[in-house]
């Protein structure tokens, strides 16, 4: 690691040294250390003798970097001999311990804890929403307002708010250096360190101070750092994106991962809500080619837009977990989606609503199902209200057996008009949905009432049960609403 001037002078003052610093470039550039021997090597620190400020002819050890200068008075060339090399072997060593730990399976958790022995201020790792991944231990409730929500797991979107609205409105810094800043969530100085993903601000490393202003050395070293963090971001996608834990537990659910180590219970509550509160499932795909930075977004926006969810990707989806209890409509539900979901981009489907956490798997499948009827009908989006009764006729489909519990009545009168080309079958479905009003079913055929009270007399005729049974009706309603059948297909396949 390449110190400064200024770290160098924190060095002396931490190990109880007076130093007289005069520094104006103070970069991080310096790689080795010289002794009694002075030139002009950018990378190199030397120690020579330096007249000192006081009675005349007086001199003390100085160390010195181009036009940089720290006078250690009162230090004897041993000491100082001593503390210059160990600065450059400590942070040496503690670069090498966090490049270590990148290459190998560690956390930002772990990557964090070995900062924090060097920039030794509360400290934490927070994507763009403010969400909190890593967090220093140690401190209290009394460095920020919200320091004991954060040490004790709740991750509420209220809690963080101030901190992602701040960094929203914060631009960025294109050269990639931590800058100090006021925080008004905080009430106080924050130094702030950017972790990018290409172009894009993924999340910030952040250092409160804690009641000690910072200073350049703060700022050097923690650059080091967000370099680490950035390296390790690169090298784990979608780290600072992933989810709360209740969302990482439908994600292993789906994948099919045990799910021992959850307590359900707990992580529901965590985010608001109760087990058995109602729900309804968003699955959104995209309309070209998959793309994770796409869907991630999409999971960021609808947390973002639409209250009470959570959303997380899988298998190329986007999918949203939606506490229905707080939402005013399913139509009102439905416009915000439309604002959210880009339709050029996405094609989305919703499950029925349904209440208890542990349906959760079936209620998936179902909006998935409603995903894949928008992309048949090239529709922007579908419910599973819509594609329900197509769900149905497809699970008929596939099971002749089921076939043939369908009405029989039904079934030969569908008969009788692929040969005759009637229309009995559906004349008797709108009949009996009208529960036999004659006027009505007749201005939904577009028939005169004579012309229907004809068709359903020669009807009568050919059924076997009674119109006037609640259970046939029933059952002969249902049967056609399930058994769909398309006259000209059928009469293709028998010529």
């Amino acid at each position: 690691m390449k110190l400064s001037m200024y770290i160098l002078d924190a060095w002396f003052r931490d190990h109880g040294c007076t130093t007289e610093p005069h520094i104006t470039a103070g970069q991080a550039c310096l790689s080795s250390a010289r002794f009694c021997q002075e030139s002009h090597n950018p990378n190199y620190v030397y120690l020579t003798e330096r007249e000192a400020d006081g009675p005349a002819d007086s001199s003390c050890l100085a160390l010195i970097n181009g036009g940089d200068c720290i006078l250690l008075p009162g230090q004897s060339k041993a000491q100082a001999v001593d503390l210059v090399m160990g600065a450059f072997e400590f942070y040496s060593a503690w670069e090498n311990s966090l490049l270590k730990k990148n290459m190998a399976e560690t956390t930002l958790q772990d990557l964090l804890d070995l900062a924090h022995l060097v920039i030794e201020r509360p400290m934490n790792i927070c994507n763009i929403r403010g969400w909190i991944y890593a967090i220093t231990d140690g401190y209290g409730d009394y460095v920020h307002p919200h320091w004991k929500n954060y040490i004790s797991n709740d991750t509420s979107y209220e809690l963080n708010n101030d901190i992602s609205v701040e960094m929203k409105n914060r631009p960025l810094n294109r050269q990639g250096i931590p800058v100090v800043a006021y925080s008004q969530g905080y009430g106080g100085k924050v130094l702030y360190a950017d972790i990018m993903a290409g172009e894009e601000r993924i999340g910030e490393i952040m250092a409160y101070e804690n009641n000690r202003p910072f200073t350049e050395k703060d700022i050097q070293v923690m650059q080091v750092f967000q370099e680490v963090v950035t390296a390790y971001a690169r090298n784990h996608p979608g780290i600072l994106r992933s989810r709360s834990m209740l969302s990482e537990y439908f994600q292993d659910m789906l994948a099919q991962k045990s799910l021992e180590d959850y307590n359900l219970h707990q992580i529901v509550t965590m985010s608001g809500w109760q087990i058995d509160d109602t729900f309804i499932i968003l699955c959104a795909q995209l309309k070209k080619s998959p793309n994770p930075e796409a869907v991630e977004r999409l999971c960021d926006d609808l947390e973002d837009s639409i209250a009470s969810v959570q959303a997380f990707p899988y298998d190329n989806l986007a999918v949203a977990v939606i506490n229905f209890n707080r939402q005013e409509s399913l139509e009102l539900l439905t416009q915000e989606l439309l604002k959210t979901i880009p339709k050029r981009s996405f094609c989305w489907g919703l499950s029925h609503e349904f209440t208890g956490l542990d349906a959760f798997l079936d209620y998936y499948q179902q909006a998935v199902y409603a995903m894949k009827h928008a992309v048949r009908y090239r529709l922007p989006f579908s419910t599973m209200r819509s594609a329900a009764i197509g769900c149905l006729r497809n699970g008929l489909m596939r099971d002749p057996w089921l076939k043939t519990v369908l009405h029989p009545d039904l079934l030969a009168l569908i008969q009788y008009d692929m040969k005759n080309n009637t229309q009995y079958a559906s004349t008797l479905y709108w009949y009996l949905f009208y529960s036999g009003n004659y006027t009505d079913a007749a201005n939904q055929l577009n028939l005169h009432r004579n012309t229907l009270i004809y068709r359903v007399n020669r009807i009568q005729e050919m059924v076997h049960f009674n119109l006037d049974s609640i259970n046939e009706r029933e059952l002969y309603i249902l049967s056609y609403l399930l058994y769909q059948y398309d006259m000209a297909s059928i009469s293709r396949k028998q010529d």
